[in-house]
């Protein structure tokens, strides 16, 4: 598959490259990004490790399996609230594909840096993600899933987005809301 590029009015959505290492440390180091993932490293990361991640997800987006993507704004410049490298601002794209019952399932989700927060960031790039799925990549349904905890993105699914959630607890023990929108119902939401 080739590199997913997908842009919003504000935001680009794309495939992580080996330059975007120190930018995906920077993000995954600061606790209060992931306070709110169900899985934090177990021990601050380096660019090394990340430079490894991208490989592997490298060669999952080329086998189709996942999209592993940077969230950007073009716009940002010299933000000295968010030692970002570039304009990196979040960490998104599709976790997942599989068919199921003939059906093409992606799923997605969003992080973005604590500095970048109420800034209408992560309801951008829910609907750009969302959008490309079903337009760029021709999903057919497109899952998403946060922490029952994580009010702000359950807020941004349920509130602007109109989505109903089903609580399930994971192996880990934590509680997790999963929603679920098909083309058809994402059609019939942005009209």
């Amino acid at each position: 598959m080739s590199p997913l590029r997908l842009q919003g009015p504000r935001l680009i959505i794309r495939s992580t490259g080996l330059s975007d290492a120190a930018a995906c440390t920077t993000l995954f180091s600061n606790p209060q990004n992931t306070e709110l993932e169900p899985r934090t490293p177990p021990k601050p990361p380096s660019i090394a490790d990340y430079e490894a991640r991208i490989k592997k997800w490298q060669e999952d987006n080329e086998a189709g399996t996942s999209a592993f993507c940077v969230i950007e704004c073009p716009a940002l410049t010299g933000n000295e609230t968010f030692q970002k490298v570039g304009n990196v601002i979040g960490f998104g794209g599709f976790n997942e594909y599989q068919e199921k019952d003939g059906l093409k399932i992606g799923n997605t989700g969003v992080l973005i840096d604590s500095s970048e927060w109420r800034k209408g960031y992560g309801t951008e790039a829910i609907r750009i993600s969302l959008d490309g799925g079903f337009s760029d990549l021709k999903l057919d349904v497109i899952e998403l899933e946060t922490l029952t905890r994580n009010a702000g993105m359950r807020a941004i699914l349920e509130r602007k987005f109109g989505l109903v959630g089903k609580e399930r607890v994971e192996e880990e023990g934590h509680k997790s809301m999963c929603y679920r929108v098909t083309k058809e119902e994402w059609a019939k939401r942005s009209e």
